[in-house]
């Protein structure tokens, strides 16, 4: 069962990726979580804070799909295709598929900055796990700032899943 908090994170991100940040109103949220604004309230401090939290929780759920990807894989080259390969695609379908793309990054990078290095440098040192490389290791690094750039640039799903298939290929083979 979801906590009170959590019902809200889930209902924050479907409405700001819905609607985009400035124009999803704490209303909004309330509305789609089944509860009263002044509940929302209760556990945070604003719109902000709410959207900070999200992001958060967004996180925590591309991590958890990326590694959900490699079950049943034994092959780290196979492993590090599905990993990086659902842990981008889960960013597309959320946000860059939607028309919203663009004002809800920029506000990501806006509002949290730190968690986003946090995520970035575990992303990077999931990848490196696959080759045994220590976690800030360059293999890493490349790979990740050539996958983002390849979601930041994909017009669908389909081209990004080709591109990314395309890079991780150069890297295991």
């Amino acid at each position: 069962m979801q906590t009170k908090r959590h019902q809200i994170l889930q209902s924050a991100i479907n409405t700001i990726t819905q609607y985009g940040y400035r124009r999803t109103t704490m209303d909004d949220i309330a509305k789609d979580a089944g509860i009263s604004r002044a509940s929302i309230y209760q556990h945070f401090k604003n719109k902000e804070a709410v959207t900070l939290a999200a992001f958060d929780l967004v996180n925590e759920q591309s991590f958890s799909t990326a590694r959900n990807a490699t079950d049943g894989l034994d092959d780290p080259a196979q492993k590090l295709r599905a990993y990086v390969t659902a842990y981008m695609v889960f960013y597309f379908r959320l946000i860059f598929a939607g028309p919203h793309a663009n004002e809800i990054m920029q506000m990501k990078s806006q509002l949290q900055s730190k968690t986003r290095k946090q995520a970035r440098k575990q992303f990077i040192a999931e990848i490196n796990r696959f080759f045994d490389l220590k976690a800030n290791a360059e293999t890493g690094q490349i790979i990740a700032a050539a996958a983002e750039g390849i979601k930041m640039s994909a017009p669908d799903e389909e081209v990004l899943r080709s591109r990314l298939a395309l890079l991780l290929e150069k890297f295991t083979n």
